[in-house]
């Protein structure tokens, strides 16, 4: 069988742009630590809570730093399933926050931990957990009722109303896109024998050429970070 356009491009692309992948081991790290901090959460929200990640980490799209200080950046989902109406954004912020702070208290007691946390800050739309070598963006929201049945609304400090944003449905919308991805996921998941297998486990053309892009915004925004457009 002939190989397709497609399959020849994702070829080239594996072959020059694969530096520009995650390291395994940092990888399995991020895992376990987005694992570690979402059990945590939905320990102490209760069940109004859900966590999952969005971005990069879903897309397969995660790209190394630009320089050598640089970090991963993982985000994370913490939707808390209730009305705009019920709280604030800075009732919601502070909630989120309160949960980090007992976990990184929690975390400076256990003496067996070796991924510790190096800092804990607060941003525009989000709490920041700092580590060796990457970091999670914990994002707070609530339930977007005008817009079922994916659709959340973000605190933003700088912003009075509510930040509209759908990551599962932009997640699904970009698998939908490429065939080649599609193809992958169904051989990884049956190869596995599980149902869903994570988009970062393929590389296609599309995930590759995301890559690129985003390789090239981190240059060319490099000494202008306040102007660097978000990145997937």
């Amino acid at each position: 069988m002939t190989d397709s356009p497609e399959d020849i491009i994702s070829t080239l692309l594996t072959g020059t742009v694969e530096h520009l992948d995650i390291p395994d081991d940092l990888l399995d790290k991020t895992v376990t630590r987005y694992e570690d901090v979402g059990a945590w959460l939905l320990d102490t929200g209760g069940e109004l809570w859900s966590v999952y990640p969005q971005g990069s980490f879903t897309l397969g799209t995660v790209t190394r730093p630009p320089n050598d200080d640089g970090e991963y950046d993982i985000d994370v989902v913490c939707h808390k399933a209730v009305k705009k109406t019920s709280t604030t954004q800075e009732k919601l912020k502070n909630e989120v926050g309160d949960m980090l702070e007992s976990y990184e208290e929690h975390k400076l007691d256990d003496d067996s931990d070796d991924i510790p946390i190096l800092s804990i800050n607060e941003s525009r739309r989000c709490w920041t957990l700092g580590y060796d070598g990457f970091h999670l963006d914990v994002v707070p929201c609530v339930t977007d009722e005008e817009h079922p049945p994916t659709s959340i609304l973000l605190t933003d400090l700088k912003l009075r109303p509510w930040h509209h944003s759908n990551p599962k449905g932009y997640a699904e919308w970009f698998r939908t896109q490429s065939a080649e991805m599609t193809r992958a996921l169904e051989a990884k998941a049956e190869e596995a024998g599980v149902p869903a297998v994570p988009n970062w486990t393929v590389r296609t053309t599309l995930q590759r050429l995301v890559q690129v892009i985003k390789w090239h915004c981190a240059l060319h925004f490099a000494d202008d970070l306040d102007d660097r457009p978000p990145r997937s």
